[in-house]
């Protein structure tokens, strides 16, 4: 795993939720992208896609939630602007012209390695409002403004779970 940073002067930061991608394409087949693909090549042209509008302070931190893997990285807000048609050749890829209304520049990504599972934190964490079975309706609005506190939790585990890893 590379440096995480933490957290610069915002008062918060975000928490993008996603998953794979499973879309019949142009050509009439059945196309499944995983989500850590997805991660990785999303990432790697330092862009994010939203399907909804989004106001993001620049600088601002965000986490990367996997569904039913946990947080898998982090990174800076750049930009927030509106979704055009020369992003269609990124989108194209995945199949997802036309379906996304905001592209976030992002940099200094980095790879959360292991993922961090949420689970042990939620009582801890305090965006998550209903601590119970339930607990997962909390990340259904993305991305989701969560307190840096939170996100210093979060990252705080990935750093021992990397400690952990090197130590092995």
């Amino acid at each position: 795993m590379s440096q995480v940073p933490e957290i610069r002067m915002q008062d918060s930061a975000s928490l993008i939720v996603f998953g794979p991608i499973d879309r019949l394409g142009a050509d009439n087949i059945f196309h499944h992208i995983s989500g850590m693909e997805l991660f990785r090549g999303l990432t790697s042209r330092g862009v994010w896609f939203c399907s909804r509008r989004v106001t993001i302070q620049a600088g601002t931190p965000v986490l990367f939630y996997l569904k039913h893997t946990g947080v898998v990285g982090s990174a800076l807000i750049q930009s927030a602007s509106t979704v055009e048609e020369c992003d269609n050749s990124i989108l194209s890829r995945y199949g997802l012209i036309g379906y996304f209304r905001t592209k976030l520049g992002i940099t200094d990504t980095t790879r959360i390695d292991p993922a961090v599972d949420l689970k042990p934190l939620i009582q801890r964490l305090g965006f998550i409002a209903n601590k119970g079975n339930h607990w997962g309706t909390s990340l259904r609005s993305t991305p989701r403004r969560i307190p840096k506190t939170d996100f210093n939790l979060i990252i705080a585990r990935a750093k021992s779970h990397d400690k952990r890893r090197r130590a092995e």
